[in-house]
């Protein structure tokens, strides 16, 4: 088939990046965002921007409805649905548009309509056969409840829960769609998953709770909705088995009320402020690494104890042997539990809190004329 001179710019497109993670209209390698042009057919083209008349009198010049697109390797019904064109697809199902057709990562027209939100185009295509894949993933394992889960069109995601779409189906990492509304901040979504069923105690592959998810993602709400339907705000995951308070300070978001907020409710129902992950590190010293000014003051407003030790042997005191004992007046042989075999002291300066790098390099000459050994 003779192609058009006319070049469509993707960048035209209903832009998301989360659509690129998910498998939706995801050309070619963009997630980089570059700007990509498909050469279309004048047919294919139709189908994304024009109207009923003109598909037709292409179709009835030997145009073919199910030609795949170079690069998506998706049909014209994957374009007539992403732009939302209700009649169009109407016209292309009438002309035998195979609906159960994919594109290049294994996503149909049904999960298009549900990515970009077109409810009116879902119907059309859900009653001309597309039922079947009410609860179908694509090739990212993303069935259509998830992608609308994560994108937050809660229209669309009410009328699948009211034709069975199953509410605690993982997706990509053993995400629940309950999950994604958790991190994402999408109340209704999330009012709406819970009154079909949805589990809230179901992790996902990275051991997150949805209320840790929450936590982590500042969803003061959605942690108030959580821990009134009996989320446990005891539960611990992530690789660092941390707990809700660790979760709220690696948080990235700047809305410290809402970091606040959780950090009040979780010290209200009793959970210990000062409990350690997996690698010993309590919230306070967590807030400490991360340098979180505004977190270390709400977490010792609610009792973290400032003297609570750290992981052991996280500090490497070979350095401090290397500064003159002078300066502090202490004995090289009694720092910490080192002693230098010798009692040749390093002509070095440097500091015991100067930065790691040099620090290293102290260390490195320390060594030169210590051999240390533990006690």
């Amino acid at each position: 088939m003779q192609k058009s001179i006319i070049q469509v710019n993707l960048r035209n497109k209903p832009e998301n990046e989360t659509l690129y993670s998910i498998g939706i209209i995801k050309f070619d390698n963009n997630v980089s965002g570059k700007e990509i042009l498909l050469s279309l057919a004048a047919f294919q083209w139709s189908a994304a921007f024009s109207e009923p008349l003109i598909i037709n009198l292409l179709l009835e010049h030997g145009a073919k409805v199910d030609e795949k697109i170079p690069v998506i390797e998706g049909t014209t019904l994957h374009l007539a649905t992403s732009y939302g064109k209700e009649e169009n697809v109407k016209c292309l199902l009438d002309a035998g548009a195979d609906y159960s057709q994919t594109d290049y990562y294994n996503t149909r027209a049904f999960h298009f309509a549900t990515g970009y939100g077109h409810l009116e185009i879902l119907k059309i295509v859900y009653e001309r056969g597309s039922h079947r894949y009410i609860n179908q993933a694509n090739g990212h394992s993303n069935a259509p409840i998830y992608i609308a889960s994560i994108i937050g069109h809660g229209n669309v995601l009410k009328w699948l829960s009211q034709r069975g779409a199953k509410v605690n189906q993982p997706g990509i990492n053993g995400a629940t769609p309950l999950y994604l509304a958790s991190a994402h901040g999408h109340i209704g979504i999330f009012r709406e998953l819970l009154n079909n069923g949805a589990d809230t105690h179901k992790m996902n592959d990275m051991s997150y709770f949805p209320i840790l998810t929450a936590s982590e993602n500042a969803q003061l709400e959605i942690f108030e909705i959580l821990h009134d339907s009996g989320a446990f705000v005891s539960d611990v995951g992530a690789q660092d088995n941390g707990t809700c308070y660790h979760r709220v300070v690696c948080c990235s978001h700047e809305s410290l009320s809402d970091h606040n907020g959780i950090i009040a409710l979780l010290a209200g129902e009793g959970l210990d402020i000062n409990q350690m992950n997996n690698a010993d590190i309590s919230p306070l010293y967590l807030a400490c690494i991360l340098q979180k000014l505004k977190h270390a003051q709400c977490l010792l407003k609610y009792g973290a104890n400032i003297n609570q030790m750290g992981p052991r042997g996280n500090v490497d005191v070979t350095a401090l042997v290397a500064v003159p004992a002078i300066i502090f007046g202490w004995k090289v042989n009694a720092i910490s539990s080192f002693r230098p075999r010798n009692n040749i002291v390093s002509n070095s300066s440097t500091p015991a809190n100067a930065p790691k790098g040099v620090l290293s390099s102290v260390r490195r000459r320390g060594r030169k004329k210590y051999d240390i050994e533990a006690k």
